[in-house]
């Protein structure tokens, strides 16, 4: 298992690699339109070495938004909600969910959809990669990250 302080670093490192493949992909607008049709070089928003990419429903002709995970140990987004349900496929491997409190593992095969509103966050509590597909139905993502000042 990885010590807390690496975890600590590794989540920070997430949550960069979030705002940078946010702002990449933002950039960029990898899609190349044929007859109305949309298509997305998965290359072009989840760049080699980085452990997300972020496909915004509103750069790519589409009413949904997605992330598609392949974390390693230990990461995971911190707390947040949305006010629409997230949904996550769990493609290989498992992760450890917690909404609203309450603990559950999700693994390979599973969908877990998280109701609007509720706090959840989770991370990948194995050795090994997981990689998961979250789908938020909406065309512009929302995400309000949870502020503990006790912690």
């Amino acid at each position: 298992m990885i010590p807390r302080q690496k975890q600590n670093k590794m989540n920070n490192q997430l949550n960069k690699v979030l705002i940078d493949s946010y702002m990449e992909a933002k950039a960029g607008f990898p899609y190349i339109n044929k007859e109305d049709v949309t298509f997305v070089d998965v290359k072009n928003i989840m760049p080699y070495g980085k452990e997300v990419a972020v496909f915004n429903g509103f750069e790519n002709n589409s009413t949904v938004s997605f992330f598609l995970c392949d974390f390693s140990p230990g990461i995971g987004p911190k707390k947040h909600r949305h006010p629409y349900e997230e949904t996550f496929i769990v493609l290989e491997g498992e992760m450890e969910a917690k909404v609203d409190g309450k603990t559950y593992i999700v693994k390979e095969g599973n969908i877990m959809v998280v109701p609007a509103g509720k706090w959840h966050e989770f991370t990948n509590k194995t050795d090994k990669k997981i990689k998961t597909v979250n789908i938020h139905p909406v065309a512009v993502m929302d995400t309000e990250w949870y502020d503990d000042q006790s912690i």
